[in-house]
């Protein structure tokens, strides 16, 4: 059972994850230029670990809207665990998309690619 809670979880998990994905794409798709004075800024977040504890998430989220108003960048990337899904009830099916969106949601309101 413990196999199988497990697939079921990384499953959910990669649908999710293509399916926002497969949606980033279509809605921003764009060439990256460089600006004017030849500057090229990629903000980078790694391991915010989105859908542990609330508190976390709204924490996490605050300092990417800072972090990106402050730097104003033309791209950022995202890697290792943006979703961690420690507080996943394991009955929630939407709940690492819900998390996906939450972790993105500072560069989609910006169109940030």
């Amino acid at each position: 059972m413990l196999y199988y809670n497990r697939f079921k979880h990384t499953f959910f998990l990669l649908i999710s994850f293509f399916l926002q994905l497969s949606r980033i794409y279509c809605t921003y798709y764009q060439k990256l230029r460089f600006e004017k004075d030849k500057e090229f800024t990629i903000l980078q977040f790694t391991d915010l670990h989105y859908g542990e504890d609330g508190w976390k998430d709204r924490n996490s989220k605050n300092l990417q809207d800072k972090l990106i108003g402050y730097t104003n960048p033309d791209l950022v990337v995202l890697t290792d665990e943006m979703v961690s899904g420690y507080g996943w009830n394991g009955v929630d099916n939407a709940f690492y998309l819900n998390c996906w969106k939450q972790s993105t949601q500072p560069m989609e309101s910006r169109k940030i690619p």
